[in-house]
């Protein structure tokens, strides 16, 4: 399908019809139909299905929650520290950016267990799998919910599993095992230096993870001459190699 072939979407009865325009006019009209729904706010129902779009792409990502404002924070952190799950949807965000994106109140839903049909229904509406950054378009009817628990229950659960008793105790995990990100900084002597994960790079060298973080984010310059990687002349080296030498020494 080409771009100006025809724009996937079906539109609630609410929203203007746009199908006699032209490309750029559609896209334009779609746009402004999704900018006129309203945002969720602390005195709406916080429950409902809702789309992440861009500004000016006809394509979204529609989603649902018992906590619109919650998720709303969650989505866009994931896609600010390039964790989203959702490649499609990380790709997007990357060559929008956080002011080409805006996070859209679909449809409030005031029973949570209504939340799947709903969000089906508007997958349906908002069209094929060309026009949405969804990976899968079949919602699952049966959510992840279980049985809620009593307060007592997760107390006592809790102080069964506290100190020597914990599974856990005693025990760290390598960091080899761990969804540690790697990291590439350079190094005061100039070298660049690989690192997976940033406390074993902070306590060798006495730095702090928090600085380091915003360095690789490019929130800092730099933390104690340590600089964000970014020149390919520069010669390389690893952790695990500055060490072994250090000990030969």
């Amino acid at each position: 399908m080409r771009f100006g072939d025809r724009i996937p979407f079906f539109l609630p009865q609410s929203l203007p019809s746009i199908r006699s325009q032209s490309t750029s006019r559609r896209v334009k009209a779609l746009m402004n139909s999704f900018l006129s729904l309203n945002f969720p706010t602390s005195g709406d129902s916080n429950s409902g299905v809702y789309a992440l779009s861009g500004v000016n792409t006809p394509s979204c990502y529609v989603g649902s929650s018992t906590n619109l404002l919650r998720r709303e924070k969650e989505q866009f952190s994931a896609l600010e520290h390039d964790r989203h799950y959702n490649r499609n949807l990380q790709e997007a965000f990357a060559e929008l950016g956080r002011e080409g994106m805006r996070f859209v109140l679909l449809e409030s839903v005031a029973r949570p267990e209504e939340l799947a049909a709903k969000e089906q229904e508007w997958i349906y509406r908002m069209g094929e799998k060309g026009s949405l950054y969804n990976l899968y378009l079949v919602v699952p009817k049966k959510r992840p919910g279980g049985h809620k628990l009593s307060r007592e229950t997760r107390l006592r659960q809790s102080r069964a599993k506290r100190g020597a008793r914990h599974p856990g105790f005693g025990k760290r995990v390598p960091v080899e095992k761990t969804r540690a990100r790697r990291y590439r900084f350079q190094a005061p002597d100039g070298t660049i230096v690989e690192t997976l994960g940033l406390r074993a790079l902070a306590e060798k060298h006495g730095l702090n993870v928090s600085h380091l973080s915003k360095v690789s984010r490019g929130k800092l310059r730099e933390h104690r001459g340590f600089k964000r990687a970014g020149h390919a002349n520069i010669r390389r080296t690893s952790l695990s190699k500055i060490a072994h030498a250090e000990n030969g020494a």
